[in-house]
C-alpha cells in the first residue's frame, strides 16, 4: 500500500501511514513560535498609512484588481498611483 504522507495519515486518523516525523499539534504549535513572545515594532519602522475614502464601486474593483495581482488592496492603490504619475511625468 503507498503512504500518502502525514496530511492523509493525519486525516484519516491511520498513524501507522505516517511516517515517523509526525508529531502532535502541541509540537507543532510551541515550534511554530506560538509560545513565543510577540516584539513590539519600534514606531520609526512602522509602515505610515493614511485612508482615502473609496466609493463602494470602485472599491470592489480595487478588491477585485488587487486579488487578481495576488496583493493587498493598499499595495495594489499604490502601484496604480505610480505608474500614472510615471505615465504623466514626462521623460
Amino acid at each position: 500500500m503507498r503512504s500518502h504522507g502525514v496530511a492523509y495519515a493525519l486525516k484519516t486518523n491511520d498513524l501507522q501511514l505516517a511516517p515517523r516525523y509526525c508529531i502532535s499539534f502541541e509540537q507543532m504549535d510551541y515550534k511554530l513560535g506560538a509560545n513565543m513572545a510577540r516584539k513590539k515594532m519600534k514606531e520609526k519602522d512602522k509602515q505610515q498609512f493614511q485612508n482615502v475614502g473609496l466609493l463602494k464601486e470602485d472599491h470592489d474593483l480595487l478588491r477585485k484588481l488587487a486579488d487578481a495581482e495576488q496583493r493587498s488592496m493598499a499595495r495594489q492603490l499604490s502601484v496604480l498611483i505610480r505608474k500614472a504619475v510615471a505615465e504623466t511625468e514626462p521623460a
